[in-house]
């Protein structure tokens, strides 16, 4: 976990992993974030969920403990095929929305601690991470965030979203890079991601940066201190 706290704050960044991961993995690009936003709250947690298995899908030993493999939650089916996904669409919903809960109650608690509303708290997160700042970026509607960025997020588990209504207008930045589009494409992805998620109401953008590959590094990261910096100034 890591936890960067400035003298004055007056946004919240927080970050969350995918699997086999922490939050340790931002450590190379934190005194970047600091240095270009100083006044900015950084926290990076560990997943809540660990399992034994690439994917954390239920019944295949994942539970609370402290493993190094750790996850934000778990998939309801036993299978990450297409089809799975789709005949658990409901069941994934339920599983993000618990997740979304999650993360929206530490959101309040950062709001509570540093006296800033919610719309400047920025969530971001890469794959497994990016469904959950997804999920709590959705719900949260009363009083919603300004901006929440995804690192190479995926489309299947926002199949639920298919069926909300009235989704708040929150800024939706989707970021991956060549390599990962090519992945998507050799996959069968026709369509990119944010666009997929406009069909679903979410207001969304997409950037397709020119360097990187399957890991969040600098050049994702400088490109979500750019996103803030516009929404912020």
């Amino acid at each position: 976990m890591i936890e960067v706290i400035p003298n004055v704050v007056d946004t919240a960044f927080l970050y969350f992993h995918t699997r086999c991961s922490s939050g340790d993995e931002i450590g190379p690009f934190v005194e970047e974030m600091r240095r270009e936003l100083p006044n900015t709250y950084i926290w990076a947690g560990d997943g809540c969920i660990e399992g034994q298995s690439d994917d954390p899908i239920m019944g295949k030993a994942v539970g609370y403990g402290v493993s190094s493999q750790r996850f934000w939650f778990v998939f309801p089916m036993q299978s990450s095929t297409a089809e799975a996904f789709i005949a658990a669409t409901e069941a994934m919903g339920a599983v993000l929305a618990t997740s979304g809960g999650y993360v929206n109650a530490l959101v309040d608690q950062v709001i509570s601690r540093f006296h800033i509303p919610a719309s400047k708290v920025v969530l971001c997160g890469h794959q497994h991470g990016a469904c959950v700042a997804l999920a709590a970026a959705m719900m949260r509607r009363a009083t919603p965030f300004a901006l929440t960025v995804l690192f190479d997020p995926w489309p299947l588990e926002t199949l639920y979203l298919q069926n909300e209504e009235q989704l708040p207008p929150t800024k939706i930045v989707c970021i991956d890079n060549l390599w990962v589009r090519e992945r998507e494409k050799q996959q069968g992805a026709k369509t990119a991601l944010y666009k997929v998620f406009r069909e679903c109401g979410i207001n969304a953008e997409g950037i397709t940066l020119c360097e990187g590959q399957g890991k969040p590094d600098a050049h994702m990261f400088r490109e979500a201190i750019r996103q803030i910096k516009l929404a912020f100034g």
